[in-house]
């Protein structure tokens, strides 16, 4: 079903085609079910279309995803890892599971981990 809706971020109008969506959806939820309800099928991305006129490449320039300077660093000791052939070790696999800023006590636990991994017979 095609839909036009002005952008509450830029203004812009907007039609565009909804899969999915009957006008039974549309008068259910300008009736008050909720819109998760109401257009139940529906692309999050598409019900807020519906909502706001926002479209998805609209939403996702005006709200990147957050990534912090320490996820950037821990996937880049990952790459490494992988480049100098350590993918699969158990190093490798305990620092993809432990995330890029474990706990004190997630910490000790992987490398407690690590070190039972290091003497097993296999």
């Amino acid at each position: 079903m095609l839909i036009t809706r002005k952008s509450l971020i830029t203004g812009i109008t907007h039609t565009l085609e909804v899969s999915g969506l009957t006008q039974d959806m549309l008068d259910a939820w300008e009736s008050g079910t909720i819109i998760q309800d109401a257009l139940a099928g529906i692309a999050p991305e598409w019900r807020e279309f519906v909502m706001t006129g926002i479209t998805p490449s609209e939403w996702a320039a005006a709200f990147p995803e957050d990534v912090s300077e320490e996820d950037v660093e821990h996937e880049k000791r990952l790459q490494k890892m992988e480049e100098d052939g350590m993918a699969g070790t158990f190093a490798h696999t305990a620092m993809m599971m432990a995330g890029p800023n474990p706990s004190e006590e997630e910490g000790e636990f992987w490398d407690n981990w690590k070190e039972e991994m290091k003497m097993q017979d296999w």
